[in-house]
């Protein structure tokens, strides 16, 4: 591409079934929505530029691609960008400053990541990372929503650097910062049967335990008072006991709990959201 250019507009490479490499040159700022979606032989993009905006479903479908060089200062990976480039492995996010936009690398093959400078992580960026195993959040990043590795069914720990302001772990659970504690995002393939919850927690995200087919028994202690949307959808539970403290029981918070048994609903409780326990099969005893 020649060094004058600074504009890649929408679809300009798109289903270029022979292209294998591509050089982003130093002028370029923006690459436009699916630039280069379904360049099924493409493995390696290299970055000159200092910064760039990367749109929707720019890089999507590039099954070969193995090697991305982001630029060094600021970019932003606009949603489903690299999505289904199920040979990318390896990112490096050490850009100054990185924006990672909603489901921006969903279906792809990452085993480790280590997240660096002042990024966030937007919803479900991480969706569907069948490998991806480990995670670690350096100092500087700066927001993580709290679906973003959802249905990754092969992660253990997530760690957080201890000089994060944002964000901490507990032995490789992720967690807000501060003294109103949301458990946001309980690894799917945690070997624990049983989980003890810290009591400063106050509220359980939407999707922080869909999926855990491993945890058998949690104990939720006083000072929870809200739990999210499909929190436990689909997990291994077989009783739940919720402290006093608990008011909102949120949409489809045990859907498929299909191992549950027996649930223990405090007096405070003051609202139970539609199919809270839809599918529950197995469910004969609700203690009010």
């Amino acid at each position: 591409l020649p060094d004058s250019l600074t504009l890649i507009h929408n679809n300009t490479f798109e289903n270029c079934y022979t292209l294998s490499y591509i050089v982003i040159p130093t002028k370029v700022i923006s690459i436009g929505d699916s630039a280069f979606l379904n360049c099924v032989r493409l493995s390696s993009i290299l970055f000159r530029c200092a910064t760039v905006s990367i749109g929707s479903s720019a890089f999507r479908s590039c099954d070969l691609l193995e090697f991305v060089d982001f630029p060094k200062q600021s970019v932003s990976i606009g949603s489903n960008s690299f999505e289904s480039c199920k040979h990318l492995v390896n990112i490096d996010f050490t850009s100054s400053r990185t924006i990672i936009h909603q489901e921006a690398f969903r279906f792809c093959n990452m085993v480790d990541i280590v997240f660096k400078g002042n990024l966030s992580i937007h919803n479900r960026a991480f969706e569907y990372c069948s490998c991806l195993k480990t995670i670690q959040i350096e100092e500087k990043v700066g927001y993580i929503a709290h679906d973003a590795f959802h249905k990754c069914p092969n992660l253990t720990d997530i760690n957080v650097n201890k000089g994060n302001q944002q964000y901490e772990s507990i032995d490789g659970i992720l967690f807000s910062k501060g003294p109103n504690k949301r458990l946001m995002t309980y690894p799917v393939k945690k070997p624990l049967v049983s989980y003890t919850m810290p009591n400063s927690v106050t509220i359980i995200e939407e999707y922080a335990f869909q999926d855990s087919y491993l945890l058998k028994n949690i104990f939720i202690q006083d000072g929870v008072t809200l739990i999210g949307n499909s929190a436990f959808a689909s997990s291994a539970l077989t009783t739940i006991s919720l402290p006093k403290t608990i008011r909102s029981i949120n949409s489809s918070a045990f859907d498929s709990c299909r191992n549950l048994i027996s649930v223990n609903l405090p007096d405070g409780l003051t609202s139970i959201g539609p199919t809270a326990f839809y599918q529950c099969y197995n469910l004969t005893s609700i203690t009010l």
